[in-house]
């Protein structure tokens, strides 16, 4: 298990998604936040945890299919579960969205992964040495030090 507190370095990546769902970014300066919100979505449902999502808003089940915009269709869900509608009802999807990101980067949608698999190879040789290498040789660091203090 791997727990970091609160910094995970985003490496070589400058996409906008990954380095706001990262916390990377302020989701404040975020345009557009249906990308991350799509992003989120689709780590969830690889790990099966849109029944959490989903219970953690209080609202009904997640699908998500080719067939159906499953961002618009839970961001509007969300939206009026929270009270974020415009005039006539409608639902404000980038106020809803704003909520689920600042939830994501709060830490309070729960949400984990498998680790990459690396393959590594035993290299590791044990061998019984009779003497220092040269690098822990302190006689000879310590030779050179006396020549330069006699000078």
């Amino acid at each position: 298990m791997l727990d970091s507190p609160g910094i995970v370095f985003p490496g070589e990546t400058n996409d906008q998604v990954a380095l706001t769902l990262l916390n990377v970014l302020p989701s404040s300066s975020v345009l557009d936040v249906r990308p991350a919100i799509d992003e989120i979505l689709n780590r969830l449902a690889r790990v099966n945890m849109l029944d959490e999502l989903a219970a953690f808003y209080g609202i009904a089940g997640i699908v998500m299919s080719e067939y159906v915009d499953s961002t618009t269709e839970f961001l509007i869900q969300v939206a009026r579960k929270r009270g974020r509608l415009g005039r006539g009802g409608l639902p404000l999807l980038d106020s809803a969205g704003k909520i689920v990101l600042n939830d994501w980067t709060a830490g309070r949608i729960k949400w984990w992964c498998e680790p990459k698999q690396e393959q590594t190879m035993n290299t590791d040789e044990k061998v019984v040495v009779s003497e220092w290498a040269e690098a822990f040789d302190i006689d000879a660091l310590l030779k050179d030090v006396d020549v330069e203090m006699k000078k």
